[in-house]
């Protein structure tokens, strides 16, 4: 999803400014020069937040993981451009889940957890996103009932897509992902609400 123009990005690339390297480039180099490192940690908290123990992975198995990923999502049929929906806490997952979902060719938008329906609906609404990653419960909130209310055509559990990550790596097909693409939405509590008229 490339959002500015052509003549802009030829202006700032003529001007060395911007280049074309991608985040997906730098990941793939660290992981080949350093698989063995240390690439992730889960928080202290983990077991608390979502319940399964933290974790450490090295820049090889957190890359097979992406790879993994980003095949099944690409198998379950994103597309390029299309917007994916996560509510996660900042786990290892989370963070796969950004590359994974650019290299399937799709935007992440991740969502805080304390966000509800009204919010999460009208992300969903804006942005036409069809897929939905959530935690299977955190601090007592059934995400994925409230996700499949909504309508999203898909709703992934975490636990669901720990075993994805960890599974085998399946067909991968070649996307084409340009430094000017876009790789993340982000959204601001408070500057992103809806007007409703008053009664």
């Amino acid at each position: 999803m490339i959002l500015h123009s052509r003549q802009w990005i030829d202006h700032y690339v003529g001007e060395g400014r911007w280049g074309q390297r991608t985040l997906l480039d730098q990941f793939a180099h660290n992981r080949d020069a350093h698989p063995d490192r240390e690439a992730v940690v889960d928080p202290p908290d983990r077991p608390d937040l979502v319940g399964t123990p933290a974790r450490s992975l090295s820049y090889e198995a957190f890359g097979r993981a992406v790879d993994a990923t980003a095949a099944e999502l690409i198998r379950r049929g994103l597309a390029k451009d299309d917007i994916v929906v996560a509510q996660l806490p900042n786990i290892w997952e989370l963070a796969m889940l950004y590359l994974a979902v650019a290299r399937a060719g799709g935007v992440l938008t991740a969502l805080p957890l304390q966000w509800r329906a009204t919010d999460v609906g009208y992300v969903a609404e804006l942005t036409g996103a069809r897929l939905y990653i959530a935690a299977d419960h955190a601090k007592g909130f059934d995400y994925i009932a409230m996700g499949r209310t909504l309508g999203f055509e898909q709703c992934l559990s975490l636990a669901e897509l720990t075993a994805i990550a960890e599974g085998p790596v399946g067909p991968l097909p070649p996307v084409t992902v340009d430094a000017n693409d876009i790789f993340t939405l982000c959204w601001t509590s408070g500057t992103e609400s809806s007007l409703r008229a008053c009664s």
